[in-house]
């Protein structure tokens, strides 16, 4: 089965995210906050997210209906440090 989205967890797990996007035109893109900006000072592709959560639309923020009905998702925002960003979690 084809994939439809792509939620990077977090701003360290996005190396392939060009990659997988090319392979899979159709699909969306998730992502935390500050990673478009990571990936615009390392010089990586410039892709377009098409969810990003925030600190602001954490509970606001509507996904695809197939990833709402299938998960739990939660967005923690945290004080950021070298070792920890912000994590976006699935519950199945």
């Amino acid at each position: 089965m084809p994939s439809r989205q792509r939620l990077t967890i977090n701003t360290e797990h996005h190396m392939k995210l060009g990659a997988w996007k090319k392979e899979y035109p159709q699909a969306k893109i998730i992502g935390p906050q500050g990673l478009r900006e990571k990936r615009a000072k390392q010089k990586d592709e410039d892709l377009h997210f098409d969810y990003e959560f925030t600190a602001e639309n954490k509970r606001t923020l509507k996904l695809p209906e197939e990833i709402e009905r299938e998960f739990d998702v939660e967005f923690f925002v945290s004080q950021r440090t070298k070792f920890q960003d912000f994590p976006v979690n699935l519950l199945h």
